[in-house]
């Protein structure tokens, strides 16, 4: 292995390969198990037990690590179509 020359790119395909874990979080797994401690199912025991607000607010910071996000779309405008819109409304007036 070669040293490192500062002002020198990296070789291509070195480092880390897409979707493998680095050190410090297979340590903090590894470590969390040996205290017996899952934490995928421990969330799952958890949430059923928390009330439906706090279920919601966990569910959505969830969706952040499982879903990617979506881009938004670029849109032309339409033609014929007005920039103003007026509406009447027309009936009886109920008296308070």
């Amino acid at each position: 292995m070669s040293k490192f020359i500062p002002g020198q790119s990296k070789p291509k395909g070195s480092g880390r390969k897409k979707g493998s874990p680095n050190k410090r979080s297979m340590i903090l797994d590894e470590e969390l198990i040996k205290f017996g401690l899952n934490v995928p199912q421990k969330i799952a025991e958890l949430i059923p037990k928390l009330p439906i607000e706090k279920q919601l607010d966990a569910l959505l910071d969830l969706m952040n690590y499982i879903y990617p996000k979506r881009k938004s779309l670029e849109h032309e405008k339409l033609q014929n179509v007005p920039d103003q819109l007026q509406v009447t409304f027309i009936g009886s007036q109920k008296k308070a």
